[in-house]
């Protein structure tokens, strides 16, 4: 993903430029920054502080289970619903998240298909993945960040529940953190509680 986004600000011409991500977005940002320090000026996170982990030992099984997907990538296909009212419902199932939030979401992610529509998705994304990083290595990445970073959390989302984010917050070399009340989506459910966070880092950032 770091290339990719290399790619794009390569097509657009931009010298520098910040990146800003939610959720797999916030995580892949520190990387970006690691990766292009002479061009990425800052980084806004919301809802991830980095990607999952595993321990090293980990690795055989993961490799077996990667492999038993890929092999049997049908079963990952999308179910077809019927209508886009059972689909929002699908996905509030998912996630705590608000229907209207939800509704948005469904707009960009469902394809008509022939008895109703289906989720607009590359199935590989549904695959386990056949390498993960150990959390040291996480942990050098982010403490490694050498640009300022807005870290914006909800009270009742996923990177609070898991007991080694505080400890990664806590080498990121220039943080500045917030948590505001809601859930995962919480930038979609009332960004009237995100957006002014993300506008007033940026308005510091020099020009």
């Amino acid at each position: 993903m770091v290339e990719w986004i290399t790619q794009t600000a390569n097509s657009l011409e931009w010298n520098t430029f910040s990146v800003a991500g939610h959720s797999l977005g916030a995580c892949v940002a520190p990387y970006v920054a690691v990766a292009l320090p002479e061009r990425c000026s800052a980084i806004l996170q919301i809802e991830g502080v980095g990607p999952l982990t595993e321990p090293e030992e980990k690795l055989p099984e993961r490799l077996r289970l990667a492999a038993q997907d890929s092999a049997e990538h049908h079963r990952f296909k999308s179910r077809t619903f019927t209508n886009v009212s059972d689909a929002i419902a699908s996905r509030l199932r998912a996630n705590n998240m608000l229907e209207s939030s939800a509704a948005l979401i469904i707009d960009r992610q469902l394809k008509p298909v022939e008895g109703g529509f289906q989720w607009r998705f590359d199935p590989r994304h549904r695959m386990r993945s056949a390498l993960y990083q150990t959390e040291s290595q996480v942990m050098t990445a982010l403490a490694a960040v050498p640009c300022p970073v807005l870290c914006v959390l909800s009270d009742d989302g996923y990177p609070l529940q898991r007991a080694q984010t505080q400890t990664r917050l806590n080498v990121i070399p220039n943080l500045e953190l917030h948590t505001v009340k809601g859930f995962h989506h919480m930038h979609m459910d009332n960004p009237e509680i995100v957006a002014p966070h993300l506008m007033t880092f940026l308005d510091k950032l020099p020009l």
